[in-house]
């Protein structure tokens, strides 16, 4: 079975126009040499394949909110912040998981919405397998991504006196960054600690 994928590419804020004869086709060899192995793969699933694709160079290498990768990689390295600044800190210990002592919070709504969209993710599996619908996982990524942004702006994880909310947060912590490891190793995209 061969798939292909029409990409339009994108540079300088101009459509390339792709020609053999005339040398201006970008092979897959040199996408990956300009913006990488891991903005080739999630950029190139990003769409459907009955859908063409825009491919823009300057976006995909750029270090900015607007590039998915880099958006979704940025989440991945403030849960690995928030993880390493707990072992800093001493309270790596708190990660260890067990019966509250306790009674714990309610949750926030940034906590319950990443808590929600981790569970989805074997349902958003089951679903590309079914439907091999791969979009979705991209898609998923980036929901993902943007409810640890929220989380990490407005739950104060390590500031957190209480000590068995300091364990649920960092507990949530550490399940949220296996859920974005799990999703990037799908992608095959590099999960980075610092950025």
């Amino acid at each position: 079975v061969g798939l292909v994928h029409l990409v339009r590419v994108i540079q300088g804020g101009e459509a390339k126009k792709a020609s053999k004869r005339l040398g201006t086709a970008v092979p897959l060899h040199e996408l990956l040499m300009l913006i990488g192995a891991s903005a080739t793969r999630f950029f190139l699933i990003s769409k459907p394949l009955s859908t063409p694709l825009d491919l823009d160079l300057d976006l995909a290498r750029s270090q900015k909110e607007e590039n998915p990768v880099y958006y979704a990689q940025y989440a991945y390295v403030r849960l690995a912040g928030i993880l390493r600044k707990a072992k800093e800190q001493n309270l790596a210990g708190s990660v260890e998981l067990g019966r509250p002592e306790t009674s714990v919070a309610p949750l926030q709504d940034a906590e319950a919405q990443l808590l929600v969209l981790g569970f989805r993710l074997p349902e958003v599996l089951e679903d590309i397998v079914r439907t091999w619908e791969v979009q979705r996982l991209p898609q998923y990524a980036l929901e993902f991504a943007r409810a640890v942004h929220r989380f990490y702006d407005t739950v104060p994880v390590l500031r957190t006196e209480e000590r068995d909310l300091l364990r649920t947060r960092l507990a949530l912590t550490v399940a949220a960054q296996t859920v974005l490891a799990v999703v990037f190793d799908l992608l095959g995209v590099e999960k980075r600690e610092v950025m």
